[in-house]
């Protein structure tokens, strides 16, 4: 519905207490508009101020989302969090050798 990937439920990191009040305000007709949920799921989760783990698969979650801008713009916000550490930039570092920008957006 939201288009999250799958990883999101296999993490456990889309509880009924993020899910509920977002499906409270879906618009029937706003499904190509998505990104704007996953978006609010990364920043709820920054605002929960993530444990080391957490911050580690959300990062994660950031290169796995069908909308590389947006997913590249939170990433920015991740690296924000009390709990970011040199091994997350190792993570963010490893991560950007493996997805690409799509490329459109490099011509």
């Amino acid at each position: 519905m939201f288009r999250f990937p799958p990883e999101w439920l296999a993490k456990d990191l889309y509880p009924d207490k993020l899910f509920e009040p977002q499906l409270a305000c879906r618009e029937p007709g706003n499904e190509n508009a998505s990104e704007h949920m996953r978006n609010g799921a990364f920043h709820w989760w920054i605002r929960q101020q993530p444990n080391k783990q957490q911050l580690t698969d959300l990062i994660e979650l950031t290169f796995l989302d069908p909308d590389y801008l947006m997913g590249a713009d939170v990433c920015t916000y991740l690296r924000q969090c009390s709990n970011y550490g040199d091994d997350h930039a190792a993570f963010v570092e490893k991560m950007n050798d493996q997805f690409k920008p799509p490329s459109w957006l490099l011509s």
